[in-house]
């Protein structure tokens, strides 16, 4: 018989059998030539060569080494096919056999990595962070990223010794959420705007004093390491200049800005890290923006142009 024996053959053979001489086993492949058809089959622990298969582009696909499943009628073997033992996933286990680390396919299509705790629990994934070039070990998290390398989510430290932040990006790379690498911790995005209001009951935000004083105050929540402040400012015309600063907790938020003229101007003052007494995580805090009079007489102005919680400038 050919060893490329038809299916009709294989049939008619199945026919005449009796129940008896019809079984199936399994077999693996110690050679395989698919132009030629020869091969060896190692079927219940008796090698056999030149097992015919029933399907040619079955047969295109087996290689050396794959489990085949074997049709036998009476003292004749037919190669059905490939049997596929793999379930779908790979387990580590510890030396009492334990599940440890498990990589599986999902239902979905997907895949998953999951590690346990001794007592069998499915816990969390962690691992080592390394320096491709160098074999530097950067520290514990996990990085997901696109094909083309740019990171979608991650838990990991920045750099060698650095607390671990959560950075999520979206498809293009740009930070939708991300906490700070400052020794502080808390958010780097998103920014924040933080609301003020006027202190005047009439809305007034003009000053004539040479003394700081508050004309606009908010509460903040420190949620980010640094703040960024502007001002639209300018001075009435007997005014010849005026200076802002802003207060944090008492505290003064950077330097103090000056400005000039009768046109409204846009005085910045920021992106800064907070003072260290109020570098406190999750804690709350007055927020005042001050004007004073620095030269001639009349008045100044100050009105929030923005007021914006950030991380490390």
């Amino acid at each position: 018989m050919s060893t490329q024996d038809d299916l009709t053959t294989a049939l008619t053979r199945l026919v005449s059998a009796g129940e008896g001489d019809i079984g199936f086993r399994s077999g693996i492949v110690t050679q395989w030539e698919t132009d030629t058809g020869h091969n060896a089959i190692v079927i219940a622990g008796t090698s056999i060569t030149g097992v015919p298969f029933l399907m040619r582009t079955e047969a295109l696909a087996i290689q050396v080494g794959d489990v085949v499943g074997v049709l036998r009628v009476k003292s004749q073997y037919f190669v059905l096919g490939r049997i596929s033992t793999d379930p779908g996933e790979i387990v580590v286990r510890d030396g009492a056999g334990r599940a440890t680390v498990r990589i599986r396919r999902t239902s979905a299509g997907g895949g998953e990595i999951v590690t346990y705790h001794p007592n069998g629990v499915p816990h969390m994934i962690a691992g080592q962070l390394i320096i491709e070039d160098t074999g530097e070990i950067v520290g514990q998290g996990l990085v997901v990223q696109q094909d083309d390398r740019r990171d979608l989510f991650g838990i990991a430290p920045p750099e060698p010794n650095a607390p671990p932040i959560v950075r999520i990006s979206d498809h293009e790379g740009v930070r939708a959420l991300a906490t700070d690498a400052g020794p502080a911790g808390m958010l780097d995005r998103p920014y924040m705007d933080v609301p003020v209001y006027p202190v005047s009951s009439l809305g007034n935000s003009s000053v004539d004093s040479t003394a700081y004083t508050t004309v606009w105050l908010g509460r903040l929540y420190v949620t980010h390491p640094a703040l960024h402040v502007a001002m639209r400012c300018w001075c009435a015309p007997e005014a010849t200049g005026g200076a802002v600063r802003v207060l944090v907790g008492g505290h003064q938020l950077g330097s103090t800005e000056a400005f000039s003229g009768t046109t409204a101007q846009i005085v910045d003052l920021g992106p800064r890290l907070l003072p260290d007494p109020v570098m406190t995580p999750y804690g709350f805090w007055t927020l005042e923006l001050q004007l004073r009079r620095t030269g001639g007489s009349g008045l100044v102005i100050g009105m929030p142009y923005s007021v914006t919680k950030r991380g490390t400038p």
